[in-house]
């Protein structure tokens, strides 16, 4: 009988506690239960490069944001945090070091002597390639991981996603360098921050639906916008308090 394989995925195993910091473990544990090690030690530093982007842009609207007009940070803000962040510095260099196993077993390390400048194009070539195969890998399990999620579901529609199906899961070039535009990387932050801005909890939205509004400090379109949102948010909750009532 043939041995029968896994085909590796990257799939997150959703439970009942849904708050931020168990799904920082359940993001970060289905990158360690990839199948195949060589994914896997990709993936793991993709997720933390993703989760501590996360962190640096939360922080950077707190310090920014008040008073309204908020600016998020540039391409060259972000790429100075991925050079001088110790855990986004840590993370790529751990996914260098991977890089670099797989250069070594192609036999295309070398940096010097004859042939240097052709082994430089078939290492951009290499870290293009599996970084393509396994931002394919998370995106298609992150979005299979949100189609049911009545507050997520929206997020396979985002632009950069549909334009990157629609190119066979090709990325330009320039991606294997500067990784933040990663699909999997940004579908990751935006998962997050959907469930941060649409509430954690059942408590924190009937809290939104509560609260009177301030008109000295929100309009009234965006405390609508706001109502609106946490209303959605508590339907979704709906079928979860039914069975919690009945148990």
């Amino acid at each position: 009988m043939a041995a029968t394989t896994t085909k590796p995925a990257y799939t997150v195993r959703w439970t009942e506690e849904e708050n931020e910091r168990n799904l920082r473990k359940l993001f970060f544990a289905a990158a360690v239960d990839i199948p195949d090690h060589m994914l896997s030690s990709l993936a793991q530093p993709l997720v933390r490069i993703a989760l501590k982007l996360l962190e640096l842009l939360r922080a950077h609207r707190a310090a920014h944001g008040a008073g309204g007009g908020y600016v998020p940070p540039d391409a060259a803000a972000q790429d100075q945090w991925m050079q001088t962040d110790s855990d986004l510095v840590e993370a790529v260099e751990e996914l260098d070091a991977e890089f670099n196993t797989q250069y070594v077993k192609d036999k295309i390390d070398s940096t010097t002597g004859a042939g240097a400048v052709d082994r430089a194009a078939k290492r951009a070539r290499k870290k293009h390639m599996l970084l393509m195969k396994i931002n394919t890998l998370m995106r298609d399990g992150l979005l299979e991981a949100v189609k049911n999620k009545t507050l997520l579901s929206h997020i396979k529609n985002k632009e950069h996603v549909q334009t990157e199906i629609e190119a066979l899961n090709q990325f330009p070039a320039s991606y294997a360098t500067r990784i933040i535009p990663l699909t999997c990387i940004q579908l990751i932050i935006d998962i997050f921050t959907v469930m941060a801005k649409r509430g954690g909890s059942g408590k924190a939205s009937f809290q939104a639906l509560c609260t009177p509004p301030d008109p000295s400090s929100v309009s009234f379109a965006a405390f609508e916008k706001q109502l609106m949102d946490a209303k959605a948010h508590l339907m979704a909750l709906r079928p979860a308090l039914i069975r919690w009532l009945k148990s």
